[in-house]
């Protein structure tokens, strides 16, 4: 608005203004000059939000000591708030005697000064206040009284009851640490007793006192045996190369090569070169717990010579029947012959045993390292324990410590004293300030009182204001009536208003040569556009119209509250997705009438009220009903309404009286002019008939 706007309606109100800066300014004029003084000390109290955490005792831990009623965000406020709400204060009032004018006691809260408690200190002349100053960790405590000696009393009293209250909390608080630590103390004690047990328990069980002994031998073992095994594998590779050698030579000899085939396939051979697999594996296993001399390893040793006798005789029982003469070449190969296939049945006899205690003796690595781990863990344990033990045990001594001395972690650093110009003490009231304090607040006041005259009716109440402004044809005024009304059976005065917007529905209709979506839009909420959809819906289904009721409007549904119906799912579900169209239709009272309720809230529903499928949705009632309604979001609310009206036949406007200015209805009207279809008709709601 211009400020000759302003003017005008300065002049046109004088008298009000006039009046209201008079008044106020004489009133508070004759209040400045018939009061008594009132005189303002202060003394600065410098706190540390460190708690018990000084320099003497830094070490505390941080959990125990501190003051549980301190927040450690804002420690300034909250000392202030444990100190107003202390007795302390009470005991304050006593020592000096603070009564008010009927000679009774002052009570803390009464003497305790905020903004809003200015006006009572002026009446009982009294007070304190705290404040904390900057966002420093710096408070100040302020008395107030109409005599100057016991402002300053007042103030240095309250000082030093405050640094004797934070002395006492924590004292108080100190204690709480000592047998919060007294019991930690004694629990890791017993913790520790228990994982030292463990350790040794476990020791014995699994035979892990020498843990780390054991695995070097072990792995010593390990090496020993892989190197056997490797030279074994490698004796073996050289006795089957050098049987393939003496197979070779016999074969050129005609008379040893039938021989040689029938060593092969012999089965006695064969069984005895099992028998001797079988007694070389016995002695691997009997020389692992019994020594050389021992019974037993010697009867393997003599079965086991024995029947390397008998095969090599076998060898040599085959090649002799093929021989017709002793030649000494040939009979050698015949002996090396027998010799190498016993040193076979030995090496890889060797080799497979050894191979299995190898494999016994990774497994046996792996268990040990299994141990082992487990062993650490327990003593890391005993470790994290004995730390924990002896950090508790010192924090202890300094908690003893804390409850044996006086620790406030506060001082005064600026005590109360009066001004060599005692007037510079003076609170209230400060003559020339509050002069122009009063024409200030006068005239500011006067100006607001013009403001507020001058643009109390600016809603439009009445059908005449609203025909000044440019707004679609009124279909119909609709009557205030009280919620109560509505919620109970209707007159059939008030049934015959919506029997009247039908009339409207179909010469426009009849007019457009269409039929069938129906869009309901109000500038603001609470304008009665939901209530109008309903029973317009309710009209359209008794006159034998097929009817579905939408609730689109997203952000704030209703339709479901209307006709007490459930709303799990809906039309937010549908534009979703998530369900069909059928599934989303619930019945209601008129058997004509289907209800779409909104469905699950969305965060963001402008979003999901622009997807495809509301064109979709349209299309598909327009052919199963007769009349399609939607419930929209004020337009003042998002552009819901706008985006659903695309898809309508008619748009109707809902004004409520009293609800909407000029200016916004004006500001309403151009932007529903640009809508496709224009709007049809205006229906102005909760009229007031004069």
């Amino acid at each position: 608005m211009e400020f000759r706007r302003y003017w005008e309606i300065l002049v046109k109100w004088k008298w009000i203004f006039i009046q209201s800066v008079s008044v106020i300014f004489f009133v508070s004029l004759l209040f400045v000059f018939i009061s008594k003084p009132i005189y303002k000390t202060s003394a600065k109290v410098i706190i540390n939000s460190r708690n018990l955490q000084t320099d003497f005792i830094g070490n505390l831990p941080e959990d125990s000591g501190r003051l549980s009623s301190v927040e450690a965000r804002n420690v300034p406020d909250t000392f202030i708030s444990l100190f107003s709400a202390s007795p302390v204060v009470s005991k304050v009032i006593k020592e000096l005697d603070l009564r008010d004018r009927k000679g009774k006691t002052f009570d803390a809260k009464d003497l305790q000064i905020n903004l809003f408690k200015i006006p009572k200190l002026l009446r009982q002349k009294k007070g304190f206040k705290i404040k904390q100053v900057g966002g420093s960790e710096t408070l100040e405590i302020i008395g107030y009284s109409d005599n100057l000696e016991q402002s300053v009393k007042l103030t240095n009293a309250l000082a030093n009851a405050f640094i004797d209250l934070l002395c006492k909390e924590y004292k108080e608080e100190a204690s709480v640490a000592h047998r919060i630590l007294e019991r930690q103390h004694n629990d890791i004690a017993r913790r520790l007793r228990f994982a030292e047990k463990s350790v040794e328990r476990y020791k014995t069980k699994n035979i892990a006192s020498d843990i780390t002994n054991q695995s070097t031998n072990l792995i010593e073992s390990l090496y020993s045996a892989k190197n056997k095994c490797d030279n074994a594998e490698m004796s073996l590779t050289e006795a089957i190369s050098l049987l393939g050698s003496i197979k070779k030579t016999l074969n050129t000899a005609p008379e040893f090569y039938k021989s040689a085939e029938t060593i092969e396939a012999n089965p006695s051979i064969t069984e005895h070169k099992s028998e001797l697999r079988t007694l070389k594996l016995q002695l691997a296993r009997q020389l692992l717990e019994l020594k050389p001399e021992h019974p037993d390893v010697k009867a393997t040793l003599a079965q086991i010579g024995a029947l390397e006798k008998i095969i090599k005789e076998e060898i040599a029982k085959t090649f002799s029947s093929e021989m017709v003469s002793v030649n000494p070449y040939y009979q050698n190969l015949i002996e090396r012959y027998g010799d190498t296939e016993i040193d076979i049945v030995t090496f890889s006899v060797r080799k497979e045993f050894l191979d299995k205690i190898i494999t016994k003796f990774y497994k046996e690595l792996e268990n040990i390292a299994k141990k082992e781990g487990k062993l650490n863990k327990l003593n890391r344990e005993v470790d994290i324990l004995n730390n924990m033990y002896r950090t508790i045990k010192k924090n202890l001594e300094y908690v003893k410590v804390a409850e044996n001395i006086n620790i406030a972690n506060a001082a005064i650093i600026q005590p109360a004293r009066p001004s060599v110009n005692t007037k510079k003490d003076i609170y209230f009231p400060r003559k020339k300030l509050n002069v122009v304090a009063a024409l200030v607040l006068g005239s500011i006041f006067g100006f607001l009182l013009t403001l507020l005259v001058e643009y109390t009716n600016d809603t439009i109440l009445t059908e005449k204001e609203l025909a000044r402004i440019t707004t679609p044809p009124i279909w119909r005024i609709i009557p205030k009536v009280k919620k109560r009304t509505l919620e109970e059976k209707l007159s059939s005065e008030f049934i015959d208003h919506f029997w009247n917007i039908k009339t409207h529905l179909d010469f426009f209709i009849q007019k457009k040569e269409n039929r069938g979506v129906i869009v309901a839009l109000s500038a603001n909420r609470g304008e009665g556009k939901t209530t109008i959809n309903k029973n317009l819906s309710l009209i359209l289904a008794e006159a034998g119209h097929k009817v579905l009721l939408i609730d689109a409007n997203l952000r704030h549904p209703s339709i479901h509250k209307l006709f007490e119906i459930s709303n799990p799912i809906g039309l937010a579900d549908y534009l979703n997705g998530r369900k069909t169209l059928q599934e989303v239709i619930q019945p209601s009272s008129h058997d004509n009438l289907k209800i779409i309720p909104s469905g699950s809230f969305l965060s963001n529903p402008l979003k999901i009220i622009t997807s495809a499928n509301l064109s979709e949705l349209t299309r598909s009632t327009r052919a199963e009903f007769n009349w399609v309604i939607f419930d929209t979001p004020a337009i003042h609310d998002g552009n819901d309404a706008f985006v659903v009206s695309k898809f309508a036949d008619v748009i109707l406007l809902v004004l409520a009286s009293g609800y909407v200015s000029a200016d916004k209805l004006q500001e309403t009207s151009k932007i529903i002019q640009n809508i496709n279809p224009p709007c049809a008709g205006t229906i102005f709601n909760k009229a007031i008939i004069l």
